[in-house]
């Protein structure tokens, strides 16, 4: 065990008051602020039983750090937008990646972190040779996480599991993913979409079900993944 896992036992950070930090440097409303307050809360407190239910997922550390990262370097401006006369707009949010703006409508926490994640999305590197299914792994490949990233606010109440279809949206999105996440592991993936390299993935992807599952298994893998991103790409 590393000196900075033994420390973290000893004494584990305090994200909310890392949190506060970085809300100093915004200039965010005070709902703003309560609702991140709020959600971050809620995450410390279900994560380590969300972790027990789950089992593949990332550390706390790991997981509220990445959202510490995207408020600090990524969200600008947050704003909860209030239209008396616009209660019954279907719009949840809206999001302006090129300045760092998230505008909700309606807000609640899960909406709140799944904005906050949208505003980070990437391009996902794909080898020329491949280059046809550019759009539509990055599309799988980050809404995908994004999806997988909610579920400790959205379906896990510390009690139950409790998936609701119509709360996740891209339902054929999430089992794409989740089934990607049990054939390749945790780590491929994040590599994958967050070391922003040019290293071709897909044939480490091709490498890594060859050795599970077999030769012939791994093809035959392979291939529906492929059909399943260009699926996602004629829908657009």
């Amino acid at each position: 065990m590393g000196t900075e896992n033994i420390l973290s036992k000893i004494t584990p950070k305090d994200y909310h008051n890392e949190l506060e930090v970085i809300l100093d440097d915004k200039d965010f409303k005070e709902d703003v602020k309560n609702l991140l307050l709020s959600c971050v809360y809620k995450i410390e407190a279900g994560y380590e039983d969300y972790k027990m239910v789950k089992r593949i997922v990332e550390t706390k550390k790991e997981y509220l750090e990445k959202i510490m990262e995207i408020l600090k370097k990524k969200c600008n401006h947050i704003e909860i937008i209030k239209d008396e006369k616009n209660d019954n707009n279907t719009k949840k949010y809206e999001i302006n990646k090129m300045d760092g703006t998230i505008y909700l409508w309606h807000p609640n926490e899960s909406m709140l972190l799944y904005a906050i994640y949208e505003i980070d999305d990437r391009q996902i590197y794909v080898d020329e040779k491949y280059s046809i299914l550019r759009i539509a792994l990055s599309e799988l490949l980050n809404k995908g996480e994004n999806i997988n990233n909610l579920e400790v606010l959205r379906d896990f109440n510390g009690w139950n599991w409790n998936t609701s279809p119509k709360e996740i949206g891209e339902v054929t999105l999430n089992l794409i993913y989740q089934n990607l996440i049990y054939l390749l592991g945790l780590p491929i993936l994040k590599k994958w979409i967050y070391m922003g390299d040019t290293k071709d993935y897909l044939e480490v992807v091709k490498q890594k079900l060859i050795l599970n599952y077999g030769e012939e298994n791994a093809k035959e893998i392979f291939k529906w993944i492929e059909k399943l991103a260009f699926v996602i790409l004629r829908r657009k």
